[in-house]
């Protein structure tokens, strides 16, 4: 790629720290066997690159299994070139070449007020999970004592009776990650599917951040110290059963401690075991609205039940339309709306009701719940039973875009 070091360069220049995103472009090229020129979309003013944005490809999961898509990473415009379209244009860019490569969605983490004017939709919550390490700490006892499980005395070597020592993955520890990922974190829309290439798992900075899992696999956690709230993050998790959501608790509070964290926070779905053990033990939750985490919907079809299409006007407004396919009866209009509408009841993140609710209470798009770059919320239901097939067929979802490990950074 003869623009390689132009797009180092412009890395740099807009994120001076080198393990911020040149660390994570560089890790990719070497690493990704997915990577390839035509997926970073460039922009010059003359001969001088300014602007960029990659698309990583990767299966991500629908409502209706998994489909093409792709990550997209790597948004940067050269300071001096801002506020003049640059970096719009590549955003564009890759969007466009996303749907002619015939890839349905891209999931992403931006900034609200710039992305909603592209057809990007807010779709991705996070529910925040506070135990204090203190009472994690207890939690693998009782797991134990009811004989659902057997903590091994490498597990129990720590202070306490109740202690649990977490190891550091490794290679030989990817094939039980992968399948844990798919059986237990995988299962939401705007989830990436992960590979068992050994790079997909590796952390890049371990002063900030670690990849572990219990002694017997039946667990894992990612993590992040942050220092500021004297919590250790847990973004990702899972636990093949009861007992071992407890062990794994055990062991977070363990790295807690030695690292002088006083609570486990964790970022994960509601219904993830290790949630809901640490609900059962006392945690508090926190719940925020989706605000940062954006699906763009380049097909719509890949996201849509039996019997239903999407027809896009040259507007904003796009019709979603519905054909029963066990009887011969015309397609009929079932829905109307706008786009950021469209995908969100798609990717689970509000149901019919919500967006109603949610038009009404917009109004012409000033103050209840808009962001800067969001237009108005224009949503209305075709009469008679669509709202009833809307409610069956759209149910609420927990979105959840689960990142690689290679994407933290401190």
């Amino acid at each position: 790629m003869t623009d390689y070091p132009d797009i180092r360069g412009l890395l740099l220049r807009v994120w001076p720290n080198l393990n911020d995103e040149l660390g994570i472009w560089d890790f990719v090229v070497a690493n990704d066997p997915t990577f390839d020129p035509r997926n970073v979309r460039l922009a010059f003013a003359g001969d001088k690159l300014v602007a960029g944005t990659t698309l990583l490809p990767r299966r991500i999961r629908t409502r209706r299994g998994w489909a093409p898509g792709a990550e997209l990473t790597l948004v940067c415009c050269h300071p001096e070139h801002r506020l003049q379209g640059h970096g719009g244009a590549t955003v564009r860019s890759a969007l466009h070449h996303l749907a002619a490569t015939g890839r349905a969605l891209a999931v992403f983490y931006g900034r609200p007020e710039f992305y909603p004017r592209f057809g990007c939709a807010p779709c991705f919550p996070s529910l925040r999970t506070d135990l204090p390490a203190a009472v994690a700490d207890g939690v693998a006892t009782g797991a134990v004592a009811d004989g659902a499980a057997e903590v091994s005395r490498a597990d129990r070597g720590r202070e306490g009776s109740g202690s649990v020592a977490l190891a550091e993955a490794t290679e030989t520890d990817v094939p039980s990650l992968v399948g844990l990922y798919a059986e237990r974190v995988s299962l939401y829309p705007g989830s990436v599917d992960r590979s068992a290439e050994a790079w997909v798992w590796k952390v890049r900075n371990k002063e900030s951040h670690g990849l572990w899992v219990l002694p017997d696999r039946r667990g894992y956690a990612r993590t992040g110290y942050n220092r500021e709230t004297l919590s250790l993050e847990v973004p990702e998790a899972a636990a093949a059963d009861g007992p071992a959501a407890g062990r794994l608790l055990a062991g977070l509070a363990t790295l807690a401690r030695e690292r002088g964290l006083g609570k486990i926070t964790l970022i994960l779905t509601p219904d993830n075991l290790v949630t809901r053990t640490a609900v059962l033990a006392g945690a508090e939750q926190h719940y925020r609205p989706a605000k940062a985490g954006f699906a763009a919907i380049t097909d719509w079809l890949p996201h849509l039940p039996p019997g239903y299409r999407v027809c896009e006007s040259r507007g904003e407004g796009l019709d979603l339309l519905y054909r029963d396919p066990s009887t011969s009866d015309q397609e009929r209009s079932a829905l109307s709306c706008d786009r950021l509408s469209l995908t969100q009841l798609l990717m689970g993140y509000r149901d019919i009701d919500d967006l109603l609710l949610a038009a009404d209470a917009r109004g012409a798009g000033e103050g209840f719940g808009a962001t800067g770059g969001s237009p108005p919320l224009r949503v209305k239901v075709a009469p008679g039973e669509a709202l009833a097939r809307l409610l069956a067929d759209f149910p609420r979802l927990y979105p959840k875009y689960s990142e690689a490990p290679y994407y933290f950074w401190s």
